[in-house]
């Protein structure tokens, strides 16, 4: 994500050996077609609207608190507003007046899903920071009545699990991002590293009913950093496909999922989607399939089933809350589907 900055410069300033690690996950899923999403709403990192990620089938956009970007965006189409800060300052570009004027100023738009408050908070080396996003959160439900959200990512890359501190009971963000790239330079993807983020980010206090899946859809083989500190490649098309069945059975029905990056940051994701036309189609495929327009979900083979993460619906409460409110944004938007509100008990199995 932004923050992929923060890890390859540690990487560069202190060179430790990696610590030995268990064998890489690599186990199959069946996948004869292209999993189906578990959602209409998909985000791409780093592009406004434009027509190229547009014909692939991305409808919520990376803008800025910019009125005029976001009336300019077309019926069907929503915004993830970015007002996020800088890790190695622990500030953010706005102070509080400043924000709450421009979520004043948005309010009343139907165009804007949501806030992008930050991108991998580092509350450890910024202890503060969990008190601005509270202050933040708090200050979206209460100035726009509750009609947009607000989203951290959260991660590094690695498995990393979101922080028992940005829990939305305890946080009041309503949703929260996971980023684990399994698929290294010279390596088999290491697929278990989505249920490790998952399940300790349930364990942690976030339900997977508020975590937003972020697909790996990027390389660094063509990165401008040193070719030994360059981390992840590219998946190819099956490998995708395999990363999409795993998050399925852990977060089969997100209110949105996010591919990073379409477009390419020279020091960190390179190669980008935008220049890789095989994995484009994967995810047109799969979102076309959501839209009703493609077969149905792939299912596990037997045996090789993953088992889901049990969920916890807080009916009356804010878990509920979020989805009630995701509800109604996205059918005022015209973009409808199964994403925005949960069953009566824990999700079943993907298929």
């Amino acid at each position: 994500m932004r923050n992929l900055a923060r890890a390859a410069l540690a990487a560069l300033l202190l060179a430790v050996p990696p610590a030995t690690t268990a064998a890489a996950d690599t186990t199959p899923v069946a996948a004869a077609d292209v999993p189906l999403a578990g959602t209409t709403l998909h985000y791409t990192n780093n592009v406004g609207y434009s027509s190229g990620p547009k014909g692939v089938g991305f409808n919520l956009w990376d803008l800025g608190p910019y009125p005029e970007d976001v009336a300019a965006l077309p019926a069907g189409h929503r915004a993830l507003v970015w007002v996020g800060g800088d890790n190695s300052t622990c500030t953010s570009e706005y102070t509080d007046s400043e924000f709450n004027a421009l979520v004043d100023d948005l309010a009343g738009s139907d165009k804007v899903f949501g806030w992008y408050l930050w991108d991998e908070p580092d509350l450890d080396a910024c202890p503060t920071l969990i008190d601005l996003l509270k202050r933040r959160a708090a200050a979206i439900r209460s100035r726009t009545g509750g009609r947009q959200l607000s989203f951290v990512a959260s991660g590094g890359g690695d498995g990393e699990a979101a922080p028992p501190e940005l829990a939305p009971a305890r946080s009041g963000v309503d949703l929260i991002g996971l980023d684990p790239y399994p698929c290294r330079i010279g390596e088999a993807c290491e697929y278990s590293l989505i249920d490790q983020a998952v399940r300790q980010t349930i364990a942690n206090g976030t339900p997977a009913s508020a975590i937003v899946p972020v697909f790996q859809a990027f390389g660094q083989t063509c990165a401008s950093i040193p070719a030994d500190h360059r981390k992840w490649r590219m998946p190819t098309g099956a490998e995708l496909d395999q990363i999409f069945a795993r998050w399925d059975s852990l977060v089969p029905s997100p209110v949105f999922d996010d591919a990073y990056s379409w477009g390419t940051q020279p020091e960190w994701s390179c190669p980008s989607l935008s220049s890789n036309p095989t994995i484009q189609n994967r995810f047109k495929t799969r979102f076309a399939a959501a839209a009703g327009t493609a077969g149905p979900r792939t299912t596990l083979a037997a045996g090789q089933a993953l088992t889901p993460v049990a969920d916890t619906y807080l009916t009356g409460g804010h878990v509920q809350d979020v989805y009630d409110r995701a509800a109604r944004i996205s059918v005022g938007s015209g973009v409808h589907g199964h994403c925005c509100r949960p069953p009566a008990g824990p999700p079943a199995p993907a298929g």
